[in-house]
């Protein structure tokens, strides 16, 4: 059986949302395929619907792509969040059944809807909070595009740092920071998180999309106190969580009357028993605010999307 939950932070290949040496496509759906047949029939979707949904996923380079990884890199979370059309765009094929498939995926799932509403939540956070000679580091900064599409025209001057681990990433940051004539005020580094050497350098560090998918507490606390220590004092630590979804053993914190209830049913076909995303490291808002006081944080305030799926929070260190 295909298991992606980590155990504890892999050192030997430390991109934990995706692998750049990822499998060929035909291998791994050949495991995925044969791992349906194998587990038959759930009470929530059958063999023939699980098959119908892969051979869509194969048809779409977005598909493709969550086939290989279980998970997003920063091309695909950038696309996702900004540029939706990316993925809904079909070049292979010209196919009605495609189109709405990926239109569902896009723009009904329910954590694909909260990760875009979050985003937008902590980019007015941010907005609100910039000021002259500000210096913001982003870690895994991504495509950067969060940051670049701030309004900055009443600075005269400020520092954007990406930090990532994956070199396409950085690249393909690097890139749209010219696109939006910001490359002077940037800097890129290939870096692990765990690893930041800064001490008391940034004002605002922004990290969205890693502790999703840490499954290590401990590891989480280290990474929150790695980053801590990287702010100046004063400064502010703006990040994302992903809470438990309704299960009979945890308590959700879901608004589950603004979800749709067949959008979410789908959501679990395709991300949990066919893909098994890497991404279901859930933590509750009182776990993530223990986490960041333990991290030595000295207040936490929350921002909800909607449903309650991915908070937004801002951490103060004073």
């Amino acid at each position: 059986m295909r298991s992606h939950q980590l155990t504890k932070y892999q050192r030997d290949n430390p991109i934990l949302s995706h692998n750049p040496k990822a499998s060929e496509l035909d291998d791994a759906v050949k495991e995925i395929h044969n791992e349906i047949i194998f587990e038959g029939d759930k009470p929530h979707t059958t063999v023939e619907e699980e098959l119908k949904i892969l051979s869509l996923l194969q048809k779409t380079d977005f598909g493709q792509f969550l086939i290989k990884n279980s998970g997003l890199n920063g091309y695909w979370s950038d696309a996702i969040i900004f540029l939706p059309q990316k993925t809904l765009h079909n070049p292979h094929h010209a196919d009605s059944d495609i189109d709405e498939f990926m239109n569902l995926m896009v723009n009904q799932l329910p954590s694909v809807l909260a990760r875009r509403e979050s985003f937008a939540i902590y980019h007015h956070i941010l907005q609100k909070n910039l000021f002259e000679n500000i210096v913001i580091c982003s870690i895994p900064c991504g495509l950067m595009r969060d940051l670049y599409t701030l309004d900055y025209s009443a600075l005269k001057n400020f520092s954007l740092i990406g930090l990532d681990l994956d070199a396409e990433s950085l690249s393909l940051a690097s890139s749209l920071s010219q696109e939006y004539n910001l490359t002077q005020y940037c800097e890129f580094h290939q870096m692990d998180a765990w690893k930041m050497p800064y001490k008391e350098c940034f004002d605002i560090v922004t990290c969205h999309g890693l502790t999703i998918y840490e499954y290590d507490d401990d590891n989480v606390i280290s990474l929150y106190k790695n980053i801590f220590n990287s702010l100046k004092v004063g400064g502010k630590f703006i990040s994302s969580y992903l809470t438990p979804p309704p299960n009979k053993h945890v308590e959700t914190e879901w608004k589950l009357e603004r979800i749709n209830t067949e959008a979410l049913r789908l959501q679990k076909v395709i991300f949990s028993d066919i893909l098994q995303a890497k991404w279901n490291a859930y933590r509750s808002s009182e776990l993530t605010k223990s986490q960041l006081f333990q991290a030595g944080f000295d207040d936490v305030e929350i921002h909800y999307d909607q449903a309650h799926i991915l908070p937004s929070f801002i951490a103060y260190k004073k």
